[in-house]
């Protein structure tokens, strides 16, 4: 639920939502939904930034848009803050990352899949 709370905010383009506001919108309180993410594994930051970093690789891999493009779209304002965020989250540069992972039609399918899920594309 936090998951689709935050695809929501995402889709609106609010790509730091805060936990008061997901909380509010899943009726509850921000201390409850840090205990059950705590429960659960996950930290509320770490389900916000897995989920822009997994729209971030769609783009790259569905699109041809430039990293700097793919940068903005995902709510980065900074070339260079995206591509350092990127790398931490997937391991490789988006470059790498498109390079690598492009030819692969499964990965592939699965990234526009999900693009068209939470764009509208």
């Amino acid at each position: 639920r936090t998951e689709h709370a935050l695809v929501d905010f995402q889709r609106a383009q609010n790509w730091s939502a805060p936990i008061d506001a997901v909380a509010e919108r899943l009726h509850s309180r921000p201390r409850r939904l840090r205990r059950d993410l705590a429960r659960e594994g996950e930290s509320f930051q770490q389900i916000r930034t897995r989920l822009r970093g997994e729209l971030a690789a769609a783009y790259l891999l569905v699109t041809d848009l430039p990293i700097t493009e793919v940068g903005y779209r995902v709510g980065f304002s900074e070339p260079g803050s995206f591509s350092r965020n990127f790398t931490e989250w997937a391991g490789l540069t988006p470059s790498q990352y498109r390079d690598r992972y492009k030819p692969d039609g499964a990965r592939l399918a699965a990234a526009s899949m999900l693009l068209s899920e939470r764009t509208g594309a």
